[in-house]
C-alpha cells in the first residue's frame, strides 16, 4: 500500500482513521499517512514514495505479517520482512519473483526506503551476509565485555549531560526513547565500539528495556553509581550484587545493542 491507496482508503465520512486489520489502523498525519499497529506507526507513507519502517522495539510475528502486508513495494521489486537465525531482513525481490536476484538488507528501526524510486537509504548493512552479521554479533559481544571490566573498576560514571547526544536526549512526548532510538541512529554505536566509548546512558537504558534484579539495580549498579552513600556502603553493595549483577547487565546490555543495531534481541 502506497501513499495514494492509503489517501484513496482515508476519502469518505472519516478521512483520518480507518481499520485495516485487528489492532491495526490506517491514521493520516500531517505530511505522512501511516499504518498503526497498537501504540506503533510501523509504516510512513510520504507522498513522495519515501517510506520508514518501524517496529517501536515489538518485533513479533505479528508486527511482522503487518509489515509484509502493507509496506509498499517498489518499481525495483517487491519488498519483504524475513527472519533468520534471529536476525530480521528486509528483502527486495524482483518484480519477476526472481529470488536469485534478491537483495537483503539488515532491518533496523526507522528502515527509509522510496517506493518510487526503489532507493534504499537506511540500510545499515547493504547487501548484508553471514560474515557482516557474524562481525557486528562479535563487535557487540567484545564492547560488552569490555564495558563490564570498566564498570566494575569504576571507571563507568553516573549517566549525565555529557553522555553521548543520541544516547542521552530523551524524547519529550512520554515515550522514553532516546534520540537514537527515534531517529533510527544507530551509527553512532558502531562508533562507540571503534573508540572503546563505554557511554552511561547506554547502560541505564538497556537496564529500562531489559530490566534486571532488584538486588543488580539497587545493590550493584546503585554502589557503583551513587557516590551520595559513604564508601564503605557502597562497597558492601557492590559485593552483595556483583556475581548476578555482572552477568545481568552484560545479557541486557547485549541485548540492548543488539537491538539498535537490527539483530534479533
Amino acid at each position: 500500500m502506497d501513499y495514494k491507496k492509503a489517501d484513496e482508503q482515508l476519502q469518505g465520512r472519516n478521512n483520518q482513521r480507518r481499520k485495516l486489520e485487528n489492532n491495526t489502523y490506517l491514521e493520516r498525519h500531517d505530511d505522512y499517512i501511516s499504518v498503526r499497529l497498537h501504540d506503533t506507526d510501523i509504516i510512513e507513507l510520504y507522498p513522495d514514495g519515501k517510506t520508514v519502517l518501524n517496529t517501536g522495539g515489538w518485533r513479533t510475528v505479528t508486527t511482522k505479517d503487518r509489515l509484509n502486508k502493507f509496506a509498499p513495494d517498489t518499481i525495483r521489486g517487491h519488498i519483504r520482512i524475513s527472519q533468520e537465525k534471529r536476525v530480521w531482513y528486509v528483502i527486495q525481490v524482483s518484480p519477476d519473483y526472481d529470488w536469485s536476484k534478491a537483495v537483503k538488507y539488515i532491518f533496523r528501526d526507522s528502515f527509509t526506503y522510496n517506493s518510487k524510486t526503489g532507493e534504499i537509504s537506511e540500510a545499515l548493512f547493504n547487501p548484508s551476509n553471514g560474515k557482516a552479521v557474524n562481525k557486528v554479533k562479535r563487535q557487540i559481544s567484545n564492547f560488552a565485555k569490555a564495558y563490564m571490566i570498566a564498570l566494575d573498576s569504576g571507571d563507568v560514571p553516573a549517566p549525565s549531560n555529557g553522555d553521548c547526544f543520541y544516547c542521552a536526549m530523551r524524547d519529550t512526548n512520554g515515550t522514553g526513547k532516546t534520540l537514537g532510538e527515534l531517529n533510527g541512529h544507530a551509527d553512532h554505536i558502531l562508533n562507540h565500539f571503534e573508540e572503546n566509548y563505554f557511554v552511561p546512558s547506554l547502560m541505564a537504558r538497556a537496564v529500562e528495556m531489559f530490566p534486571v534484579s532488584i538486588a543488580t539495580k539497587n545493590w550493584y549498579l546503585a554502589g557503583l553509581w551513587d557516590k551520595s552513600a559513604d564508601e564503605q556502603t557502597r562497597a558492601t553493595a557492590i559485593r552483595a550484587g556483583r556475581g548476578i549483577g555482572q552477568e545481568q547487565l552484560k545479557r541486557a546490555l547485549v541485548r540492548y545493542l543488539s537491538r539498535q543495531l537490527g539483530l534479533a534481541s
